[in-house]
């Protein structure tokens, strides 16, 4: 049960992360670039959404700390989401072989994450 709350946090503070990522691009770019971003921010959301319920559901707090997830917007946006891409990418991985027997409804939403970070990470390679 501990082990299902420690990734449910994770998945949480991974996907408010991402979203907050894709608010400093979005502030930064064209147009025609933003509805890709505005898609995968609505994956995200809901990833997000989905393991705080289930984290409250299990009695846990939700680990989003917002000052944490704060970065500056300098620099070029999308190299920023694309680093901010592969970090999380590399995270969820990590998560996924760290994972022993846990609850089915849990993996499903790391493994939702995992995903989601591989279709940013081809995103972020088919725009920059």
């Amino acid at each position: 049960m501990e082990q299902e709350i420690h990734l449910l946090r994770s998945i949480c503070r991974e996907a408010e992360g991402s979203i907050r990522s894709i608010d400093l691009a979005l502030r930064r770019l064209p147009e025609p670039l933003r509805q890709d971003l505005l898609q995968q921010r609505r994956s995200y959301e809901q990833i997000a959404r989905e393991a705080g319920q289930q984290l409250r559901g299990r009695g846990g707090r939700s680990a989003v700390n917002p000052l944490a997830l704060w970065r500056p917007g300098f620099g070029n946006p999308l190299k920023q989401r694309k680093r901010d891409s592969l970090e999380g990418l590399q995270r969820s991985l990590r998560s996924v072989g760290q994972m022993q027997a846990i609850d089915p409804k849990v993996a499903s939403l790391n493994r939702q994450l995992l995903l989601a970070r591989q279709e940013d990470m081809g995103r972020m390679n088919r725009l920059f």
